[in-house]
């Protein structure tokens, strides 16, 4: 009984590491000119599976396989995919894409500013439009 125990014990332990066998690649994203990208899109392609990178374009991820392939983006910028490997570290320069700034639509909202009439003197607490408000024409009424 205790040699079926260990054995399944064994077969289980040694199943789960394979399973969850996980590798950490990590790396750099920055365009052609050497500059950081930060913000760019890395993501195991066919996965929820991603992250974005810090303030100097880095990035750590973990991966199931190496056959995964890593899908990095970024606005303005030709999108590139990669087959992770035997890669633990996979540093990109991504291209400009001056097509892809044709598709950015930049909106203006129009605000428009709305003001109450200030009150000569004040009786009661205001709110928009109440008879309360003073102004020029009817301040009289008010002085009686």
């Amino acid at each position: 009984m205790n040699k079926k125990l260990f054995f399944s014990m064994l077969v289980l332990l040694l199943s789960s590491a394979f399973i969850y066998a996980q590798k950490k690649v990590s790396g750099t994203v920055s365009d052609k000119s050497g500059v950081p990208l930060a913000g760019a899109s890395v993501i195991v392609k066919g996965t929820s599976n991603g992250t974005s990178t810090d303030f100097d374009g880095n990035y750590s991820l973990n991966v199931q396989e190496d056959s995964d392939v890593l899908v990095i983006s970024y606005i303005g910028f030709k999108s590139v995919e990669i087959t992770v490997g035997n890669q633990t570290t996979i540093s990109v320069s991504l291209e400009e894409d001056a097509e892809s700034l044709d598709e950015v639509v930049v909106s203006v909202l129009g605000f428009k500013e709305k003001t109450l009439p200030v009150p000569l003197s004040i009786t009661e607490p205001v709110l928009g439009g109440s008879p309360n408000l003073a102004t020029a024409k009817n301040k009289e009424s008010f002085d009686k």
